[in-house]
């Protein structure tokens, strides 16, 4: 149980549009038969993920020296 809160936290230290999105991502994929089917909607995951507005909130929050906070809204 230690372990599981370890990566809990891990985890949630992430942009939750990330999180949400990459979760997502395996649930719809976790039946596929082939790795061309899995990887076929990575794409469209990427784009909702560049247009949150969190994408720009990680680098600026690096530049600035400080913790990021996300939001886990689209632009």
């Amino acid at each position: 149980m230690q372990a599981a809160r370890k990566y809990a936290e891990m985890i949630c230290e992430n942009p939750p549009t990330s999180v949400r999105l990459t979760k997502q991502l395996l649930n719809d994929t976790a039946e596929c038969a082939s790795i061309d089917d899995a990887v076929r909607d990575v794409p469209n995951v990427v784009n909702d993920l560049l247009i949150s507005e969190d994408a720009s909130e990680g680098p600026r929050a690096f530049a600035e020296k400080r913790k990021p906070r996300w939001k886990g809204k689209y632009k």
